[in-house]
């Protein structure tokens, strides 16, 4: 949920699935490089005669070997495979960057510019097909809904009156409002298991709810306008993605309250823990300039020091997995999605 191509965030994220999702939405960023897939190490078990069992072989973490992001340079959204790449999608095609890659990785989705539909193709921008009708989008605003049948987006009630917030049905374009209580929100997002959104609530906060709109809980400290309970003066800006439960959190935030309302981003630079509102520490060098949540609980991080940037993998205990310097493979492009 996001940002318009004249105010874009240096700090870079998505969700991460299968291929990362989620990021939730479109991102335009600074000049990034990406980090090519690494091989697939295996530990070979010798056995002592050909009727003895095999082990199966151990395979070590990888940092992806697919990239889906938006090339500022050229203003076009990219799907780099095996170190090939291509135009996915048009920067021209897309309506204030509202794209955002499904949960499964394969998909993506996004408002068309000439007449704010609802699109969904896969990945590489192969077969497309309209999925709903015109919506009314803020920046970086949709996103797909946890079980990949259905995207968030926001629609007028009647002309001139306020937007409402609903989830489109991909297969026949129907349109389901969120619970009245959730209306004042912005940006919504759904945990991975399916059991909550996560929003930006009174322009500056985050919050999260249960589907029907209950136990709507705000994020501590963050938001918080007195200096000394949020002495860094952290306003929200966006949700980008989160572990399957919501307890952690990659979002995008400003150490400024000059502006009233989030303004959206599709780029995630801190990582807090949704209870307590506090910002967790992550075991890299440098400047964290992206940070990816992936299906299995993993997390990518991205990192900048001098002109040398570098992708981590953590745990979800934040313990590192691997590590590599990123290639100008994908130099200039702001992920959106990572997978293999």
């Amino acid at each position: 949920m996001r940002l318009t191509k004249t105010h874009l965030i240096i700090a870079t994220a998505a969700v991460v699935t299968t291929l990362l999702s989620g990021c939730h939405g479109g991102s335009r960023t600074q000049s990034l490089s990406t980090v090519p897939g690494s091989a697939v190490d295996t530990a070979v078990v010798p056995t002592a005669a050909a009727s003895a069992p095999v082990a199966a072989a151990a395979v070590a973490p990888r940092l992806g070997i697919s990239f889906f992001g938006w090339d500022p340079k050229h203003e076009n959204y990219l799907y780099v495979h095996n170190g090939q790449a291509k135009v996915a999608l048009k920067g021209s095609e897309v309506y204030y960057g509202n794209t955002a890659v499904a949960p499964d990785g394969h998909r993506i989705a996004w408002v068309a510019a000439k007449d704010r539909s609802l699109w969904v193709a896969n990945v590489d921008g192969t077969d497309r097909r309209r999925a709903g009708a015109p919506v009314n989008e803020m920046n970086y605003s949709i996103d797909w809904t946890a079980d990949g049948t259905g995207l968030i987006a926001t629609r007028n009630a009647a002309p001139n009156q306020p937007i409402v917030y609903g989830t489109v049905r991909i297969a026949d374009g129907s349109f389901t409002a969120l619970p009245k209580s959730l209306q004042g929100g912005l940006h919504f997002r759904m945990t991975p298991d399916g059991k909550h959104y996560l929003y930006i609530a009174d322009g500056v906060s985050f919050a999260s709810a249960d589907l029907d709109g209950t136990h709507i809980v705000k994020t501590p400290i963050i938001g918080d306008r007195s200096l000394k309970k949020n002495p860094r003066h952290l306003r929200a800006v966006d949700i980008i993605s989160s572990d399957a439960t919501g307890d952690m959190l990659a979002v995008n935030t400003w150490d400024s309250f000059e502006y009233d309302r989030s303004v959206g981003s599709s780029l995630a630079n801190t990582l807090i823990g949704r209870a307590t509102g506090r910002v967790l520490a992550l075991p890299v060098k440098g400047a964290v300039e992206q940070i990816l949540f992936r299906a299995d609980g993993n997390v990518l991080v991205r990192s900048r020091s001098g002109s040398t940037w570098t992708l981590t993998l953590l745990s979800p205990a934040r313990k590192v997995l691997t590590t590599r310097t990123e290639s100008s493979l994908t130099s200039g492009i702001g992920l959106l999605a990572v997978a293999g």
